[in-house]
């Protein structure tokens, strides 16, 4: 019988059954909130009053209440196997992108938390340090919006290679024989296979199944076909890898042009 402190659960499990709608409204409002209690402390604090209290640890709950959100919404656009829901995830997660960088500037105020040096907790502190080494060292505004739009950018760019796996279904058809150390309760999240394929099952290069395959099966052949085929899938990748090599170049060029 568990002790009288572990009967009841710290907090309620996380919940699978949102719509699209749902997840939609959920993640607006969320951001509408964000949003407000940030134009609030913009608009009530200053340099001069600007303590780590005051400013700094609001931030940093509401930058807790965030990631959270974001957590959850970025594994449930991995996992869920309703397409619909995968796609009011993924916009989902392009308006938390294109929300968090349109957060106001806030370096003034933590260079003037950080130069009153408060006497901190070592993890207070150390968020004050991160909070500071993050923000944008030059004041050069158009370094600063060069460097926003190549961040909203790469944003898309995440947003749209992890559709791209999560929407992978190439495979190959592998039989029992093939499979035969492999749990039977993966088996069963497998295709079955019918005419041509019958007694077979369609193993995807998609790593939320093609994985555990991966991890189980002990016949070779099944393993080289497998990591091959992931290596190789997914060819309208290639684009997005050399966007993505060619913005990180305009990125590195941008931070090191001299001022």
């Amino acid at each position: 019988m568990a002790l009288e402190p572990y009967r009841k659960r710290p907090q309620e499990p996380l919940r699978w059954n949102c719509t699209p709608e749902t997840l939609l409204y959920r993640v607006k409002a969320l951001c509408d909130q964000h949003n407000q209690k940030m134009r609030d402390l913009m608009a009530e604090i200053d340099p001069e009053t600007a303590t780590f209290e005051n400013f700094l640890l609001p931030i940093a709950h509401l930058e807790n209440d965030w990631l959270s959100n974001q957590d959850f919404i970025h594994f449930y656009a991995q996992v869920s196997p309703n397409d619909n829901i995968r796609g009011a995830l993924r916009k989902a997660e392009q308006i938390l992108s294109a929300e968090k960088l349109k957060q106001p500037d806030i370096s003034k105020l933590v260079k003037a938390i950080y130069g009153r040096a408060e006497e901190l907790d070592p993890e207070s502190q150390k968020f004050l340090n991160i909070t500071k080494n993050d923000q944008t060292q030059t004041k050069e505004s158009t370094t600063r919006n060069r460097i926003k739009a190549i961040d909203e950018r790469i944003e898309e760019i995440c947003v749209e290679f992890d559709a791209n796996l999560n929407n992978e279904n190439d495979g190959f058809w592998a039989s029992k024989a093939e499979l035969a150390s492999v749990p039977i309760g993966i088996l069963d999240e497998l295709e079955k296979g019918t005419g041509d394929n019958e007694g077979k099952f369609h193993v995807v290069y998609k790593w939320t199944l093609g994985l555990p395959v991966m991890e189980y099966a002990m016949d070779p052949n099944v393993r080289k076909r497998l990591y091959l085929g992931r290596a190789n899938s997914v060819s309208n990748l290639s684009p997005i890898y050399f966007t993505v090599y060619h913005i990180l170049f305009s990125l590195l060029s941008t931070l090191l042009r001299p001022l």
